[in-house]
């Protein structure tokens, strides 16, 4: 889980302290590094260093899987009417200019299902742009499978073994699914860890990266699909697994080396009743993961039946109040609370209101408690899936294969998720090198949610470079 082997890096920005510590990293996953910066590469300002510098690597390593893009510089922390035109200059035609040219020749001789990742300054303006060019570039590259995703510091960085371990993780196939993501992370909720963890009773344990071994954790919805595939990897992790549903997992408990307690989330009760009985039986509670949901009716609004509301909202929302509530007196201090919400909570779309909104109540419940739990180090987060090849997505019989086939037009990635790319993002979330990134609601949707991608916009261009505007006109007429 979580390796680098046979992949090979090249790293713009290097020889910062950053960059030093991806570069190590990188090393001990397995991966070969090129090290790039101003004072071995021309400066990284034009065409023809930054290609060559991309050309060599690739003929040193046989191919290039993954490109780094470092800050280089930070915009002056000043009034829009203060700013210096030097510094200005800089930011925009140096560091962004240096990224776009990186991204530019990386689209070239990256290998497919290669990733890049960027790091945005802390400036608001080139913050902003960079995000907006690496969402530009996941949708352009969706095709050949390459990733791009950006990470963006609210303020500087005093702490870089953590960046460096998410880095880690975006440029692993783990995340593949995973593209067009802007993580926003903060230094100060990080800090010391809690010193080595302890020993594993698993002795199957599988992971040499963010090891989970002495954790706790619960994981709701843990018959099928996403959950259980969450349990699966904690377990091989390190964790001590709870595996919850109000379907039978004990195959899965069974599996995963843990116990199954059968729990309907919607009553608060049981819920408060799961969470007793793990601190009981292991002593301790580390980590949370609220995924049991359903998808409920699909309903216009002037259609909605008052029971089916109350059915999505307690089985989808209430149930992740109940898990966070019950949980917050339990879990230990720098522990790890995750939700699964939805793409759907990010976005309005017709006939799923009820499922919409309790997956938006998610995203505002995650960034609630976020803030509260912050003072004791615990992270809050939600994921927000596209659609999966889950269980759950086939039991709607033809309709099912008519929102499958537009799903994968959509995604701009043109396949479903995995529930094991889910259970990844769980378990990068549930590990201690994540412990700055909290109260965020992350896409793990192919890319849906950076724009639309080739899938939807490839037949009009080709109608336009084909001058068939009449044929334009009657597709922009059929939308209307």
């Amino acid at each position: 889980m979580f390796a680098l082997k046979d992949k090979s890096a090249v790293i713009i920005g290097g020889a910062s302290e950053l960059g030093r510590e991806i570069a190590k990293r990188f090393s001990r996953a397995g991966a070969k590094v090129a090290v790039g910066d101003s004072e071995n590469a021309g400066g990284f300002v034009g065409e023809d260093q930054i290609r060559k510098f991309l050309e060599q690597a690739k003929t040193e390593f046989g191919k290039l899987d993954i490109l780094i893009n470092l800050s280089l510089l930070n915009l002056q922390d000043a009034p829009v009417a203060e700013l210096s035109r030097e510094a200005l200059d800089q930011e925009l035609f140096f560091r962004l200019k240096a990224m776009v040219l990186a991204m530019k020749y990386a689209a070239q001789e990256l290998a497919e299902d290669g990733a890049i990742i960027n790091l945005a300054p802390p400036s608001p303006i080139s913050r902003e742009a960079a995000i907006a060019i690496t969402r530009t570039g996941a949708l352009e590259l969706a095709e050949k499978g390459i990733r791009a995703n950006c990470i963006c510091p609210s303020r500087g960085l005093s702490r870089f073994e953590e960046p460096a371990g998410l880095f880690h993780f975006l440029a692993s196939d783990d995340c593949a699914f995973l593209t067009g993501v802007a993580f926003n992370i903060d230094a100060e909720i990080s800090g010391p860890g809690r010193g080595e963890p302890e020993k594993s009773g698993n002795p199957d344990a599988q992971s040499d990266y963010f090891p989970l071994a002495g954790k706790v954790a619960v994981v709701t919805g843990a018959a099928s699909g996403l959950g259980k595939a969450t349990a699966l990897r904690f377990a091989r992790a390190g964790a001590k697994v709870v595996l919850a549903d109000k379907e039978d997992a004990e195959a899965a408990a069974k599996e995963a080396g843990g116990i199954f307690i059968r729990t309907d989330v919607s009553q608060e009760a049981q819920v408060e009743d799961l969470m007793k009985k793990t601190v009981a039986q292991f002593g301790r509670l580390d980590l949370v993961v609220n995924n049991a949901g359903i998808e409920g009716k699909d309903q216009e609004i002037k259609d909605i039946e008052e029971r089916e509301f109350e059915e999505v909202l307690s089985n989808n929302l209430k149930s992740v109040i109940f898990g966070i509530k019950h949980a917050i007196p339990r879990i230990s201090d720098r522990g790890s609370i995750m939700s699964t919400a939805s793409y759907a909570g990010l976005f309005g779309t017709p006939m799923y209101g009820n499922y919409i909104m309790s997956k938006a109540g998610i995203i505002g419940l995650t960034k609630k408690a976020a803030a509260e739990l912050a003072p004791r180090k615990i992270r809050v987060n939600c994921i927000c899936p596209g659609t999966m090849d889950t269980p759950m997505i086939y039991k709607s019989g033809q309709a099912a294969e008519v929102e499958l086939a537009l799903a994968k037009k959509l995604q701009p990635l043109a396949r479903l998720g995995k529930p094991e790319e889910a259970a990844a993002l769980f378990h990068y979330l549930a590990s201690d090198q994540s412990a700055f990134l909290t109260g965020q609601a992350i896409p793990l949707d192919g890319g849906m949610s950076a724009g639309p991608g080739y899938g939807i916009v490839a037949p009009l261009y080709a109608l336009k470079m084909l001058k068939l505007m009449p044929l334009i006109d009657l597709l922009i007429k059929w939308f209307k």
